[in-house]
């Protein structure tokens, strides 16, 4: 088999319940174009011929062997009564060994697989049942679920969650829990109460919070502006502004001098997909971690930690995927559906009218590049911003855009399925258009590449491992560097920018998109690099800066011609030699402030070695690493291993929320 079509390295296989996955049904639609040269040579063209994402998606939807091949049945939800009483009862034996920890897993996984009361996509109370469970929640009709709350309510009160403890007492009842065993529940909800008001909580376990960035200290926050017109938070700093950059396209550059630790920007996720081994760990919404979570009414594959977050979601993204989010995880096609969540509509109506703005802005800007017009961007974080992310079109391979040409076309085929994307008036389904299909495939199609670049990875806060991928299209503009001038972190569903090192007016915002330098050689980091489609030619590849361990401790630099020092005496030869020689007073100077720097090294050990010991940072920690990576700045010659100390220090502070 030609590797043209070998696609493994993109999906890891996964199959379930004997269906083929993803990658099987591509290899259809390979095998059979590949015994048809002719075939062939007309993929071939018609993929390397395409000048628009339209044209592109007109040929997969034309193409007769991906509707053969690529075309599924939907895996309909596991929802039952016997897979949630048989958690339960495992759930129940746990319990018994006081083993509360294995019991409250099984006891969620009871409530999730148990069958659930008809819910309204909140705010279009027209659009008829959401999920599959039957309309209405009378006494009995959804035992085992009752049942379930029930059971995890004895563990949180063992636990001290109290609050928890009384909301799945309420939730118990309110899904039709048998009268005659109500005694028990009832007194648990008294002595939960009783706890709750007492004035000595001292005992009582404090509730979990949700990481967000309002954990920020304040006097970062005062420094940004927040955009009114964004539905998701975002805020930038008041210091930068996004410009067209000559062959390195849209970027953010300062426009004031910008401190270490300084904070750039904040932005909440536009779109997130929790990665499949997490679903049943954090809420599918903000991303905290879920002892006390609620289920997904229609499914089993998301879980939520509050009414306000599922209501959120059911308002938004996971109403048009509830459906067919079992057949995506059946297919490894979870991940992907982000290119549909992106586009962060109700209707194709919706997104047909906010199309045409959008298609008008673009030819706009095409004619001020044409015409070397000035171009100003107004920053935002909407689908105006994921709609304008480079997708690196021109540079792709044929076997990459036939890929993604067929992940769109599948999920335009599960789109369809859904029967709540291409709706009338009073969002009755009905048979989408020719033209309305290939308008939303197309613009699916570009949201599936620009996901191949420019995606984050959202960590959990307090573990610091991955649990989900989110487009932060706003901050998706920020450049990259092998040295960078900002690091990034998540909290929840934020995103932070903050400086690393100090950044002068009209210099580029960069992060890195690999391993920095002194983790991977430069001619590894250009491999990894190529998928971008771009050559780095920041300082560290340009100068070919040495791996970590062979990195120099301290070499000086002249102030004035900023070239290395012979020794610490402060005295260049160059400047001497060329009659630039400073006076006397100015050396003493400089020699003073290079003892000083000296110095802090010593003080850096020191807190090193309070950090092992106590396991903390102390707060008057952060201000001593600021100061000193702007003194060491202005003296040091990069690459230094000290400096990336003091920069990892600073990290680590961001990380503690300093």
């Amino acid at each position: 088999m030609s590797v043209l079509f070998n696609c493994e390295y993109i999906f890891e296989r996964f199959n379930i319940m004997g269906r083929k996955d993803f990658l099987e049904l591509v290899q259809d639609v390979a095998n059979s174009i590949q015994r048809d040269p002719m075939k062939l040579l007309f993929a071939k063209n018609s993929v390397n011929g395409a000048k628009t994402f339209q044209e592109l998606f007109t040929f997969i939807w034309n193409l007769e062997e991906a509707h053969q091949h690529l075309s599924v049945d939907l895996v309909l939800s596991t929802k039952c009564d016997k897979t949630a009483n048989e958690n339960r009862q495992i759930g129940n034996d746990h319990y018994k060994k006081r083993d509360l920890q294995t019991a409250c897993w099984h006891y969620n996984l009871a409530i999730i697989n148990a069958p659930h009361p008809f819910i309204k996509k909140p705010g279009m109370e027209t659009m008829g049942a959401y999920g599959i469970a039957c309309e209405g929640a009378g006494e009995g009709n959804y035992r085992s679920l009752a049942v379930g709350f029930s059971n995890r309510s004895a563990v949180l009160y063992e636990f001290k969650m109290y609050k928890e403890c009384i909301q799945d007492i309420d939730l118990a009842f309110m899904h039709g829990f048998p009268k005659e065993l109500s005694a028990k529940l009832i007194e648990r909800k008294e002595k939960c109460l009783a706890f709750l008001k007492e004035k000595a909580a001292g005992s009582v376990k404090p509730y979990l919070k949700r990481a967000s960035a309002d954990d920020l200290p304040a006097h970062l926050l005062s420094t940004t502006t927040k955009d009114p017109s964004s539905k998701n938070r975002f805020e930038i700093s008041k210091k930068i502004k996004l410009i067209e950059i000559p062959g390195r396209g849209k970027s953010f550059i300062t426009t004031e001098y910008i401190k270490p630790g300084e904070l750039i920007g904040i932005e909440e996720a536009y779109s997130l997909e929790v990665d499949h081994d997490k679903r049943h760990l954090y809420c599918y919404y903000c991303l905290m971690s879920c002892i006390y979570l609620l289920p997904c009414p229609g499914c089993t594959e998301v879980v939520f930690c509050s009414k306000e977050c599922r209501t959120k979601s059911l308002a938004s993204e996971h109403w048009l995927e509830c459906k067919i989010q079992p057949t995506l995880v059946a297919l490894d096609l979870a991940r992907r559906f982000l290119a549909i969540k992106l586009l962060r509509v109700s209707t194709y109506s919706e997104f047909n009218d906010l199309l045409e703005i959008l298609r008008r802005e673009e030819s706009e800007y095409n004619q001020q590049l044409a015409t070397n017009a000035p171009i100003s961007w107004k920053i935002s974080s909407d689908f105006r911003a994921v709609y304008h992310l480079c997708t690196n079109k021109i540079h792709s391979s044929f076997e990459f855009l036939f890929m993604q040409c067929q992940i769109s076309f599948l999920l335009i085929k599960l789109l369809m399925k859904t029967e709540r994307y291409f709706v009338d008036e009073e969002g009755h389904p009905i048979e989408p258009t020719r033209s309305a299909v290939i308008k939303t495939g197309s613009v699916v199609l570009a949201n599936a590449i620009k996901l191949h670049f420019n995606p984050y990875q959202v960590y959990d806060v307090k573990l610091k491992v991955p649990v989900a991928s989110g487009m932060f299209p706003a901050l998706s503009f920020i450049n990259h560097s092998c040295y960078p001038n900002m690091r990034h972190y998540t909290l929840g569903r934020d995103l932070v920018m903050r400086a690393i090192r100090p950044i002068e007016a009209g210099q580029e915002l960069t992060i890195c998109y690999t391993e920095e330098f002194h983790k991977l050689s430069t001619l590894k980091r250009s491999k990894v690099l190529e998928k971008y489609h771009f050559t780095c030619f920041c300082e560290a590849c340009s100068q070919d800066w040495p791996l970590h361990d062979n990195l120099p401790t301290l070499r000086f630099k002249c102030l004035a011609c900023k070239t290395t020092l012979p020794g610490k005496l402060g005295l260049c030869t160059k400047c001497r030699n060329s009659g630039k020689y400073r006076t006397p007073e100015i050396a003493y100077q400089h020699r003073k402030e290079i003892d000083d720097s000296l110095r802090t090294l010593k003080d850096v050990a020191a807190l090193q070695t309070y950090i092992y010991k106590e396991k903390k940072f102390p707060r008057s920690g952060y201000s001593f690493i600021c100061t000193n990576i702007e003194d060491m700045t202005k003296h040091i010659q990069m690459p230094c291993q000290h400096m990336l100390l003091l920069q990892d220090m600073l990290f680590k502070c961001f990380e503690d929320g300093l």
